[in-house]
């Protein structure tokens, strides 16, 4: 049978005229795997428990107590509205009355509605099953975390207030209500509820009324503002709206509302540099907040790990960020993104920023003692041994230098590494010293002659390379490589061998 109706009618005659109630209890959990809908569970659940544990089968009560348990579960499983959680948790009272199962139902919906008008119908439903205040708080710190309007806020401050919740949380949510406040009216608010809070608090209060006096004041430019905000269509336009925020109206709250709004919808990876760069000007001149400079340091530093991009956002944060904590700012920041970076590369690039942009020297030769060099190639091992150099380890240099002597894998990549060394402060008799290393890498005839060529092309060394040439001739054994010989010898020597 799967007719829903017709299970539950010998339902009831089973119970109410044969006295079988293990019949309806069949029938009633089969009419269970019947029903989709869990409001329409709920329901069944509540009816088949009335006729099974009815007073006057109260032995059917405590054999029916785990069915009806079961389909309770089974129905969290499948709410997705705020109005079957409050119908569950009340079905629960009104059957099982199993008052941990009902905290858990308001703590499971807290956490899985995801508006506030639904959390507002789950508050208003726990507070009336049992005022427990440590539920309350809970579900009001998740109201808190998805209100979008000051008037909503108030709303939590209002109910933290009638259940006797700390100070501390009251006054946090009556901050972020002043905070998200977008009209004379959401101002007005927040003052009634300040001055219920706190009547003695005259600079709290003073400061909000200023705050409506200049919205009044600027309301025409604010209706402008806030019609732009509604069609931006990038975090760039967002962030360039803050910045017209702070020279048209004056309200640094109201440009840290859209600098949040701009880094929230944000493709970090996608996002021009310019807007970074913005971002980090506003949050350190207009807005003075450091720690709003480090988060979005922070995330611009992740999403442009590429030399020049990362150069120029440190070189923004040492012009916005003035003393004293220009420095200290600054290498903590570095510091935090050193310590997020998993690829070496990247981490090579951030110790030249610290050397050009902080300029300290002791710090870039712990991070460049920090790194594992086993897996790096040609160019990071020449420019770890440069980095090494600038911050006065000239062995540790030369040491990186002949590391990479054992990357060459032909007499190109040796010209390569002698090229990059020109550069690097090392010293002619340094080169050298590392060049005749590398004779031992090669063992092919016609490499060795070119070896023999690069001492007069890195090193015009001509009393050098006549005394290599003169002992690779005695070991040539036919004359097609002799020709070769004699035409580089000729090459590289000049006049003495026509």
């Amino acid at each position: 049978i799967y007719d829903r109706k017709v299970l539950q009618k010998i339902a009831v005659t089973a119970t109410t005229e044969l006295n079988d109630h293990e019949l309806a209890l069949q029938c009633y959990q089969r009419t269970a795997d019947i029903i989709t809908h869990p409001g329409d569970l709920i329901k069944f659940a509540v009816e088949s428990w009335e006729t099974l544990g009815c007073e006057g089968y109260p032995y059917w009560r405590g054999n029916s107590h785990w069915y009806i348990w079961d389909i309770f579960h089974t129905v969290k499983a499948k709410i997705t509205n705020a109005n079957d959680w409050v119908a569950l948790a009340e079905a629960v009272i009104q059957t099982l009355n199993d008052r941990d199962m009902v905290y858990a139902i308001y703590r499971d919906a807290a956490t899985a509605c995801d508006s506030f008008s639904e959390l507002e119908q789950i508050l208003a439903s726990q507070r009336a099953a049992f005022d427990d205040r440590e539920l309350t708080r809970e579900t009001l710190n998740r109201m808190t975390l998805l209100a979008t309007e000051s008037a909503e806020l108030v709303a939590v401050f209002n109910a933290a207030r009638s259940s006797s919740q700390d100070s501390e949380m009251c006054r946090n949510v009556l901050v972020d209500a002043e905070y998200a406040a977008t009209c004379p009216a959401d101002l007005e608010s927040v003052i009634a509820a300040v001055c219920d809070f706190a009547p003695d608090d005259r600079a709290w209060i003073s400061n909000l009324k200023n705050k409506l006096e200049h919205r009044q004041a600027n309301q025409t430019k604010y209706t402008e503002i806030q019609a732009l905000q509604k069609v931006a269509n990038s975090a760039l336009d967002l962030m360039r709206l803050a910045k017209c925020v702070i020279s048209e109206v004056e309200d640094p709250p109201y440009a840290r509302k859209l600098i949040d709004e701009a880094l929230a919808g944000l493709d970090e990876k996608n996002t021009e540099i310019d807007f970074w760069l913005m971002a980090i000007e506003i949050a350190a001149s207009d807005l003075c907040d450091a720690d709003l400079v480090r988060k979005i340091a922070l995330k611009a530093l992740d999403a442009n790990q590429n030399f020049s991009s990362a150069y120029m956002l440190a070189r923004k944060l040492g012009e916005v960020i003035e003393e004293p904590q220009q420095t200290g700012l600054i290498r903590q920041i570095l510091g935090d993104w050193h310590s997020q970076i998993s690829d070496p590369f990247v981490s090579i690039k951030l110790i030249k920023i610290v050397l050009e942009v902080v300029g300290d020297i002791e710090w870039s030769e712990q991070l460049l003692d920090s790194l594992d060099s086993a897996d790096f190639g040609l160019l990071q091992l020449v420019e770890l041994g440069d980095l090494y150099q600038l911050v006065g380890s000239a062995s540790k240099a030369q040491a990186l230098y002949r590391l990479a002597i054992n990357t060459c894998e032909s007499v190109s990549d040796l010209s390569y590494l002698m090229n990059c060394l020109q550069t690097s402060g090392i010293g002619e008799i340094g080169r050298k010293s590392i060049y005749r290393e590398s004779r031992e890498r090669f063992s092919g005839m016609l490499d060795q002659l070119r070896w023999i060529e690069g001492i007069s092309l890195h090193f015009e060394d001509r009393e050098w390379a006549e005394a290599a040439y003169n002992a690779f001739e005695t070991k040539i054994s036919n004359d097609v490589l002799h020709n070769v010989f004699k035409a580089s010898r000729q090459q590289h020597l000049g006049k003495k061998f026509y």
